[in-house]
């Protein structure tokens, strides 16, 4: 099944000044434009809606917002003024709607965002219930979004206080990131999306969870492929008939070369019963098997084969998005790698930089601009749990060579994603011109809206 991504986004008059409309490719796109064109703004509306924050739409001066998804659902969002009193309404093609008070839900923002609440996830007052249910109810997070904001460098020096990163590393991520984004909001506007993009910290610890279970599976692949073997190996020595196209001395070689490239590799390692197992058929083919094969026992020669080729496909498959995700940040690194290795003593396996000496040391020595690209990296690949990445100047903190290489990486592991980045650097796009946005909004004269400001408008605007 394909994944939702986002289609199109009209935007009716934002802060009371201009509208937009952009309509987005399913895989890359490119947005750029001069400053004050509202590309921050666009990605920030994007994101709210993606992750059902529609609480937020409240602190954004606008009259109308129409969403549509690849697989035609669309959300309007509306802003009017009844009685002297804005409401927001969110409503969606099959008819649902959900309508509350911008006072009611500025209330519930300043309550949701204090210390208890943030503390206690689980405390939420009855407006963020209601819309949570409303999401929930009509399947508004088939996607999420992963948002990587422009001052990810400033959240990183944040973070690196001594009482915020004893809360990253020993506390939850999820408090993590909801105390960031309270910290981004008192700076930059409570229209701001969530800050939910994984820190370097939380990559190494699910590079070992989705190591962990590609053992398990390959463990789970091993006794399963073994104990058919066994039953195909006794029906080939019955059989007694010729193996039609197999010639005994290149099944012989084929054996050998499968088994060698296995030996080597780290990851059968970890599973030393079953390659003593096939060790020591190896060894019983090489001492007994001088001449001419009875056609039974080269039955059973292709039955072994076949199963040599199978455990090495499957490992491959096992591994292969964590490979190709410390590939693409290792094509980045110099002096140093990105890798991972297994420990019989230990329950999950060792994953850090290695050094060319042999030594390694964690993820988090990574420099700025090193961090930033594991982190967007990891939001593309197909193990991160979000299908929409959206990024607001990518290029902050990297090289120019780096910025041309950018997009290519994301783009080798981005497995049906979709990525809208924001930029104002030329080279981000590098090879990829035909993915380019520019966006021009349509400036309105304020003369032709009812702009006079109420109490509730003003408070929006100091947030903005």
């Amino acid at each position: 099944m394909a994944i939702r991504t986002i289609s199109k986004i009209e935007l009716s008059k934002i802060h009371n000044r201009y509208n937009l409309t952009v309509d987005f490719f399913n895989d890359l796109n490119v947005i750029h434009g001069k400053n004050g064109a509202g590309k921050s703004t666009l990605i920030h509306v994007i994101a709210n809606i993606v992750n059902g924050d529609f609480i937020r739409f409240a602190f954004l001066i606008f009259e109308e917002i129409k969403a549509t998804y690849s697989d035609g659902l669309k959300i309007v969002i509306r802003r009017d003024k009844i009685d002297e009193q804005s409401f927001i309404s969110v409503t969606l093609s099959n008819g649902k709607y959900i309508k509350f008070a911008v006072g009611e839900a500025m209330a519930t923002v300043r309550e949701i965002e204090s210390e208890r609440h943030l503390r206690e996830r689980d405390v939420k007052s009855m407006l963020a219930m209601d819309i949570d249910k409303f999401v929930k109810e009509n399947e508004l997070q088939k996607v999420r979004a992963s948002y990587f904001p422009a001052f990810r460098t400033m959240l990183e020096a944040w973070s690196s206080s001594s009482d915020v990163g004893y809360e990253r590393r020993v506390i939850r991520s999820s408090f993590y990131n909801r105390k960031a984004s309270a910290f981004a909001r008192e700076l930059f506007g409570q229209f701001l999306p969530s800050i939910n993009y994984p820190s370097p910290m939380e990559i190494e610890d699910r590079l070992r969870e989705e190591i962990r279970r590609a053992q398990l599976g390959i463990a789970a692949y091993e006794s399963r492929t073994f104990s058919e073997s066994f039953v195909k190996v006794f029906s080939a020595l019955f059989d007694n008939s010729s193996v039609e196209g197999e010639i005994t001395g290149e099944l012989l070689k084929e054996i050998e070369g499968l088994a060698i490239a296995q030996d080597s590799s780290i990851k059968n390692g970890y599973y030393a019963e079953y390659s003593k197992v096939y060790e020591e058929i190896r060894s019983l083919i090489n001492r007994n098997l001088k001449g001419k094969v009875e056609n039974s026992v080269s039955g059973a020669l292709v039955v072994y084969r076949d199963a040599l080729r199978d455990r090495q496909d499957y490992q491959e498959k096992a591994f292969s998005e964590i490979d190709n995700y410390m590939s693409s940040v290792n094509s980045f690194l110099e002096d140093k790698e990105m890798a991972y290795d297994f420990d019989l003593r230990r329950k999950y396996p060792k994953v850090g930089l290695k050094f060319p000496d042999g030594s390694w040391s964690p993820i988090r020595v990574l420099s700025s601009g090193e961090r930033q690209l594991l982190t967007m990296l990891y939001a593309a690949s197909k193990m991160g749990d979000d299908a929409i990445v959206l990024i607001d100047e990518p290029e902050i903190s990297l090289h120019i060579d780096w910025q041309e290489d950018l997009l290519k990486r994301m783009l080798s592991q981005l497995s049906g994603r979709q990525i809208i980045v924001c930029t104002h650097s030329p080279s981000i796009a590098t090879g990829y011109e035909d993915f380019m946005i520019n966006i021009s909004p349509e400036f309105i004269s304020s003369r032709d809206n009812d702009n006079h400001k109420d109490s509730e408008e003003m408070e929006e605007d100091e947030s903005l």
